[in-house]
């Protein structure tokens, strides 16, 4: 089992648009094995590079 899934985005749209497919999926029990899912965007909705967003923990709600 995980604890956490972070998925990181370019922006808060296309983080939204993960968050809603991430939720069908745990509906469907399709993401059994973790416990907590987090989706970050990219500060600013500015694209600054793969993982970035990770580095931003001011919109972490957990």
């Amino acid at each position: 089992m995980w604890d956490y899934l972070i998925v990181t985005a370019g922006n808060e749209a296309q983080a939204a648009a993960y968050r809603m497919l991430l939720e069908e999926r745990r509906a469907l029990g399709l993401i059994p094995d973790v416990d907590k899912v987090l989706v970050v965007p990219d500060a600013k909705g500015k694209r600054i590079g793969s993982g970035a967003s990770t580095l931003s923990t001011k919109k972490w709600k957990v």
